[in-house]
């Protein structure tokens, strides 16, 4: 089950055009290269993103090009990001 929080950042929000296709895209969060202890300096707790409950999705009109995995960089270490396409 998905559940969907919507956040809309306009004043005045129409409601949805129910002849408007809505594609909602996930993001997956795969924690590949954890920070070295000696980096680690406060002992911070590595955090692994795909043992969350949680994530991260957005909701558009329109249909996103294919996008490779990339990186971002956390507390925690490298983080490899896939965006798909939920059915």
């Amino acid at each position: 089950m998905i559940l969907v929080h919507l956040f809309i950042a306009e004043e005045k929000a129409e409601e949805p055009a129910s002849h408007v296709q809505y594609r909602l895209y996930a993001l997956s969060l795969r924690l590949v290269c954890p920070i070295p202890d000696d980096q680690n300096t406060r002992g911070r707790k590595i955090f692994h993103p795909e043992e969350a409950r949680q994530s991260f999705g957005f909701l558009t009109t329109t249909r996103l090009p294919e996008l490779c995995p990339f990186p971002i960089y956390t507390r925690s270490g490298e983080v490899i990001v896939e965006v798909r396409r939920t059915p």
